[in-house]
């Protein structure tokens, strides 16, 4: 009788540091599922921010972070230009790859210069379309 009883104690001392055992590995795993986790979502907030500050001037992308909502701004003579090629598509099917490159670089380029003497807000370029404003600068801190 007390060889049965030493039996099942032992036994069940056994699984119970095998369950222990196997409980701290499960832990460790999840602790590990969710760091990655959290550390790809840090990377899409990193990348989010990244895109809004190439889209929006710096004084708007602060006035976004620190929950101002909505926005909105009102300026005497503001411009906003969009540029697009006409008949982009079909003339760049008849150049070759470098010729597209070369054309829109040098078209993006010379935009670029007057971006920066005229102190322009570039808001973006995709493909043969290029977006600008001016006239909207950032207001002065009261």
């Amino acid at each position: 009788r007390n060889f049965a009883f030493l039996f099942l104690f032992f036994s069940l001392t056994a699984i119970g540091v095998r369950l222990e055992e196997r409980i701290e590995e499960t832990a460790h795993w999840e602790v590990m599922k969710v760091s990655a986790r959290l550390e790809e979502l840090q990377e899409a907030k990193s990348t989010s921010t990244s895109i809004i500050e190439t889209l929006l001037p710096r004084h708007v992308v602060e006035m976004v972070s620190s929950g101002v909502s909505p926005i909105a701004e009102y300026f005497d003579g503001v411009t906003v230009m969009f540029t697009d090629i006409k008949g982009f598509t079909a003339m760049s099917a008849k150049m070759q790859p470098q010729e597209v490159i070369d054309l829109l670089n040098t078209m993006y380029s010379m935009f670029d210069e007057i971006v920066i003497n005229w102190q322009v807000y570039k808001v973006e370029v995709i493909g043969d379309a290029y977006f600008l404003s001016a006239g909207c600068p950032a207001r002065p801190e009261v």
